[in-house]
């Protein structure tokens, strides 16, 4: 982990917020969880009875869920592979 401190610009954080709102809720997009759900809160096709045991089980604290959730998302998002020439040693 490489520690980062800083300052957003207003725009920059309503930008984020709604995006942390959606994805960084207890519950959601938990790497140690198989079964939490990986999906847009929002979503129709989400199970709500599943979304709320996840949540029950998440022992992160909103710090980690928002580290988290913006690498889940890039990666099930495919950025990985539409930035991979940005880093030479990537393939």
């Amino acid at each position: 982990m490489t520690p980062i401190s800083g300052l957003l610009d207003p725009e920059t954080r309503a930008l984020l917020e709604p995006v942390l709102a959606k994805l960084a809720r207890p519950g959601m997009n938990n790497p140690d969880d198989p079964d939490s759900p990986l999906e847009d809160v929002e979503s129709e096709s989400l199970d709500r009875d599943a979304l709320a045991k996840a949540a029950a089980r998440d022992t992160r604290t909103a710090a980690p869920r928002t580290c988290e959730t913006p690498r889940l998302g890039r990666s099930a998002a495919g950025v990985d592979r539409r930035l991979a020439w940005l880093h030479p040693a990537r393939p």
